[in-house]
């Protein structure tokens, strides 16, 4: 079944959802009336202590909703950007498409179940612009983003001001020109807030700064990096606190591996 088919449907489950649970609060309200009313000389009082010990129908509706709240958390659903109108082709501009397919994943998050953003191998991913990522989205990159953009910005963004973000990453991120490492606004991958998660950075290349760990109102800990090639960047990590408005923090992380490099010619 296609991904808007079923975002369709989850979104019809949850109307009808909500109509049940007004009709059984209705009937709940109903039925305590109808039940504690005396009849045939038992009075309300003996109705009432004969039904004690007994779950009240609205209780069992919360406990019925709890369970199907449980069960979305628990569902998973991941948006293939090449089903999203990307071409993936490292020729038509994807910034706009892969914005839209991040929305759409956002979508699904808000809805409380778990959304994985994924690149499949093609020829790259061309952009023109910052690509940004909310927090809570597992990102899975299996072809690089090519940014074509001239603009000193972040190509990708993964996570937001004041928000934790525990997600699964594995990022791909590359520029088509060099940088001149004039603006360390020019960044490969910005990574906001990642809190007790895997992050495999595949690689990130000829930005002014490869790869940013930014906490910012919130901190980047309790994570686990595993690093691949970080070449042709006048700073290849940059671990960073941006303290505006709360404190910021970037500490106990383990990092593994890394190929930092810059190639002849280049600074």
């Amino acid at each position: 079944m296609a991904l808007d088919n079923n975002y369709t449907g989850l979104t019809k489950l949850k109307d009808w959802w909500g109509k049940v649970k007004a009709n059984f609060t209705y009937l709940d309200e109903r039925i305590s009336t109808i039940i504690t009313t005396p009849v045939d000389g038992v009075s309300a009082q003996e109705i009432i202590d004969a039904r004690k010990g007994e779950l009240a129908l609205g209780d069992k509706i919360d406990a019925m909703d709890l369970e199907v709240s449980t069960h979305k958390a628990e569902t998973a659903y991941i948006i293939n950007v090449l089903g999203e109108g990307v071409k993936g082709d490292d020729s038509a501009d994807d910034t706009v498409a892969i914005i839209t397919a991040a929305a759409k994943a956002a979508l699904f998050k808000a809805a409380g179940y778990k959304a994985t953003l994924y690149f499949p191998p093609c020829k790259g991913y061309k952009t023109t612009g910052t690509i940004t990522i909310e927090s809570g989205i597992n990102v899975l990159m299996d072809a690089p983003i090519k940014y074509y953009g001239e603009a000193n910005e972040p190509a990708l963004v993964v996570g937001e001001s004041g928000k934790i973000n525990i997600a699964e990453l594995r990022l791909n991120v590359v520029k088509a020109t060099q940088s001149d490492w004039s603006s360390e606004e020019c960044i490969g991958i910005l990574i906001n807030n990642l809190y007790s998660s895997k992050c495999h950075i595949v690689q990130s290349g000829n930005f002014t700064i490869g790869v940013r760990l930014l906490g910012i109102q919130e901190g980047v800990s309790y994570n686990e990096f595993h690093l691949g090639e970080i070449f042709n960047n006048k700073i290849g990590l940059d671990l960073c606190s941006n303290s505006s408005g709360g404190l910021g923090w970037v500490n106990e992380n383990m990092y593994f591996n890394g190929r930092f490099a810059c190639f002849t010619g280049v600074g």
